[in-house]
């Protein structure tokens, strides 16, 4: 079975560096937000009155506004409402509901990333909508708006399951869940940890199909370890993880744009295609050619 993945890919003039992943994302939520804010407050003067963008932005964030009145509690808890009704898609940005819990999201839609020190977004399938809305209604004089994009392209790319695996590269990829984490302290062995790692690979080659066709039976998706390049401690979401650099093959067509693993909202787990596809002669040049030329940014 074959899907065709669309994918709005937005390159900007934003100083950005991958370390500064949570704040991009946080500022960027922030401004989508209060952009759309803007556009209800004209039509509502009198549900807007005497209430800051910010005490309604703190309240789908969950962050505290402080000492209020219950009407004032009772005035944001209308606009938030309504915020989301009028622009229910909104929640692809942040991936939870306006109260503060979580949402069954299989698979982030909006991904944001850095390249040669430039922000980027990502937006897939059902999300491309809402990031178009937000650009077109964004103050152009603003900090985020068509005026610091510098490319946008949108395209068509396809998933499929294979006979044959495909071989990639696979840079920053968080892989372990908190029980992975333990299983992975408890085996020093290299061959217990890259049974970890297969395992890991392939439920997240999994939800991510699964992600995008629910229909199907992904189960047939099996990943393959070829070599461990790099790992490294990195802090995502407040809290500090393992990256892995590797090299894998899988029985899965994949599109460049998707990424794979933990946080790949926030630039981790990007993944392409090997020059290398298997073939028998010069392996380790092969190897050796694709770690030279392996970078995430």
């Amino acid at each position: 079975m074959k899907k065709q993945i669309k994918t709005l890919h937005i390159q900007t003039s934003i100083p950005h560096h991958p370390t500064d992943a949570q704040s991009l994302r946080a500022r960027l939520i922030e401004h989508a937000i209060i952009t759309f804010l803007i556009q209800l407050r004209p039509q509502y003067p009198k549900l807007f009155y005497d209430v800051k963008a910010i005490e309604v932005l703190n309240r789908i964030l969950g962050k505290n506004n402080g000492n209020l009145t219950d009407d004032k509690e009772e005035q944001i808890d209308h606009i938030t409402a309504l915020l989301y009704e009028t622009y229910p898609d909104l929640i692809y940005f942040h991936n939870h509901a306006p109260d503060g819990s979580r949402q069954e999201i299989a698979y982030p839609l909006i991904h944001y990333r850095s390249k040669r020190g430039k922000a980027e977004i990502y937006a897939f399938a059902d999300a491309i909508p809402i990031v178009e809305q937000w650009l077109a209604k964004a103050d152009y004089q603003s900090w985020m708006s068509y005026g610091q994009v510098k490319d946008k392209k949108e395209e068509s790319q396809q998933i499929s399951i294979l006979k044959t695996p495909k071989y990639y590269r696979l840079m920053d990829w968080l892989a372990l869940n908190t029980d992975n984490y333990q299983r992975w302290l408890k085996n020093v062995l290299l061959k217990d940890r890259v049974t970890i790692l297969e395992e890991a690979l392939t439920g997240h080659l999994r939800r991510l199909a699964q992600a995008f066709i629910k229909q199907d039976d992904w189960s047939q998706i099996k990943a393959e370890l070829i070599m461990i390049t790099k790992t490294k401690e990195v802090k995502a979401y407040h809290h500090n993880d393992l990256a892995f650099n590797i090299l894998f093959r899988a029985n899965v067509d994949l599109p460049t744009s998707l990424a794979i693993g933990r946080s790949v909202s926030l630039g981790y787990g990007t993944q392409s295609l090997t020059r290398w596809q298997g073939e028998e002669k010069q392996i380790i040049t092969h190897i050796q050619s694709e770690l030279a030329t392996a970078s995430r940014v």
